[in-house]
């Protein structure tokens, strides 16, 4: 894996322009490598909506963060939110005499009705597809606003970095766990690595350290976190500190209830012929039979929780909160079914959740519900080696570090700007 080295002996500073969080890491190469620097500063409650003044307000706390956090060098990569970029993926149909960047180029335009130079684009090759008897190329498309680069390397050099490198938010996630697969059989794994972010959630599909699916889907915490505060009639920021806080979700009662099996015979009750028989001989009966009285009516059977007909509740933050998980949860689903299709041979052998949405065992486990499959919550940052003395700052590294699976791989991808 490139680490970016060129002429400069100091490593690259990874700079995460998160939604929550300003997030700033820098690492000495090594396998793996080591930690050398880190530095968060948290999001401000009335900026979180407000993408331009939040990217002012972390530009302008850089150099502080620079300078206590013991950084060196002045070469930096960052990110560009996913909310701002285009990734997607596509079809092509290849053309003689026609290049792929070409017919992704013009897809662009008709899906984004923008010149496709006004973005600065990228695709990767991901497999041969079928349809409708034509065979198409499946690529990512991954389109970066031109302006929005610029803005991201004005920030930079405005507190005197040099700027060698602007990803996405999917190709720094695909990055992230490149030191964990050594091994030749980890290589051949596929992982799909689901980052529960706060502004947006990122699905990147790996294999052979190669992405074969990324998917953004714009449902998050921060829309958690607005579901529990319409629902509690309070303020964003106080349902922000509820999180924090409690970090405890519950179930609604039909969850917590176990199954019931019903057999035939237990289902239905015993009958009685009126003539003592079979219902069916001669001696004028009319065949008909008289039901038993049914004691169930009214009454609750163990392994059944009864409902009362009305409109459910709107106002219980836990419900909302619930509700809106597992919207995020089947967005994933047809993501990795999206993937079974492509990949048939290649089943998703396990889930690593990454973000700070990691630490929301509610989420979690609707995600996992969801998909069947063996999952981890990912700690970036607890491996890798760091000196006696090493210090963070703002981040209390005796606690997991879902959220920095993001500033990680981008403080491992080229420096090619």
């Amino acid at each position: 894996m490139s680490f970016g080295l060129f002429k400069s002996s100091a490593p690259p500073i990874a700079v995460d322009f998160g939604v929550s969080a300003l997030k700033m890491l820098q690492l000495l190469p090594g396998d793996p490598p080591s930690l050398l620097a880190a530095a968060m500063l948290a999001t401000p409650d009335e900026l979180i909506d407000k993408p331009a003044e939040r990217l002012s307000f972390q530009t302008e706390a850089l150099p502080n963060l620079l300078r206590k956090g013991g950084f060196r060098g002045k070469r930096a990569v960052c990110s560009v939110s996913c909310t701002q970029a285009f990734v997607q993926h596509m079809q092509v149909q290849p053309t003689p005499g026609a290049r792929t960047e070409f017919l992704v180029s013009e897809q662009v335009r008709l899906i984004t009705g923008r010149d496709p130079s006004g973005f600065v684009l990228r695709h990767i090759d991901v497999c041969e597809v079928s349809r409708g008897g034509v065979k198409k190329q499946e690529v990512i498309v991954i389109a970066l606003p031109r302006e929005t680069v610029i803005e991201h390397m004005k920030a930079l050099k405005s507190v005197r970095l040099e700027p060698v490198g602007v990803h996405t938010e999917h190709m720094a996630l695909s990055r992230s766990i490149g030191h964990l697969q050594r091994r030749a059989e980890d290589k051949q794994s596929t992982i799909m690595l689901v980052d529960l972010g706060y502004g947006s959630t990122k699905v990147v599909v790996v294999r052979e350290g190669e992405p074969v699916l990324a998917k953004s889907v714009l449902i998050a915490g921060r829309q958690l976190d607005g579901a529990v505060a319409k629902a509690g009639k309070c303020a964003l920021s106080d349902a922000r500190r509820r999180r924090a806080v409690d970090g405890v979700s519950r179930v609604s009662p039909l969850q917590s209830a176990p199954r019931a099996i019903l057999s035939a015979s237990s289902a239905v009750p015993a009958a009685k012929s009126t003539s003592g028989g079979s219902g069916g001989g001669s001696g004028g009966g009319t065949g008909a039979t008289t039901l038993a009285e049914d004691r169930r009516v009214n009454a609750t059977p163990p392994g059944f929780t009864a409902l009362t007909p009305g409109v459910a509740p709107q106002d219980d933050p836990a419900l909302a909160e619930q509700t809106l998980a597992e919207t995020i949860a089947d967005e994933i689903a047809m993501c990795h079914r999206y993937h079974q299709a492509l990949f048939p041979d290649h089943a998703v052998d396990r889930v690593i959740f990454t973000g700070g949405g990691a630490e929301r065992p509610d989420l979690c486990q609707a995600v996992t519900n969801a998909l069947r499959l063996p999952t981890l919550a990912a700690d970036p940052l607890s491996g890798l080696p760091r000196p006696g003395d090493f210090k963070a700052l703002g981040l209390d590294l005796s606690r997991p570090t879902p959220g920095w699976a993001m500033p990680l791989g981008l403080a491992v991808s080229p420096t090619d700007l």
